[in-house]
């Protein structure tokens, strides 16, 4: 494997544990708890890379935000931005969310015990 160098990379993830504290304990059995944490491994790992992959200029950030729920579903977002490009209000999606910077982005759900990975 390469080595990954991250030079102009801010990263910006709460521990472990302070991402999924408030998942209450019916929904995190042990099982789920290690496919959430290896989607958390395998995602912080892809956001690393592909922060790597942008060309220059850049100045990266990586943001795995807090977790917030949506009825039943339990999501957790994250992204990898370039602050070199421009903010373009235009670039909003139907989340509402601004993708004018984004090189990668997605999230992880927990709905009923299963987990999978959106992007």
């Amino acid at each position: 494997m390469d080595n990954i160098i991250l030079e102009k990379t801010r990263i910006s993830i709460p521990p472990y544990h302070e991402l999924v504290k408030d998942v209450p304990a019916m929904q995190m059995l042990p099982a789920v708890y290690r496919d959430v944490m290896a989607a958390f491994g395998e995602e912080f790992f892809t956001c690393i890379s592909e922060a790597a992959r942008v060309p220059e200029p850049k100045e990266m950030v990586i943001i795995f935000n807090p977790m917030r729920v949506a009825g039943t579903q339990y999501i957790w977002e994250f992204e990898v931005k370039n602050l070199i490009k421009p903010d373009d209000p235009r670039k909003i999606n139907w989340h509402g969310q601004d993708t004018s910077q984004w090189a990668y982005a997605g999230c992880i759900l927990l709905q009923n015990g299963r987990v999978s990975r959106n992007h």
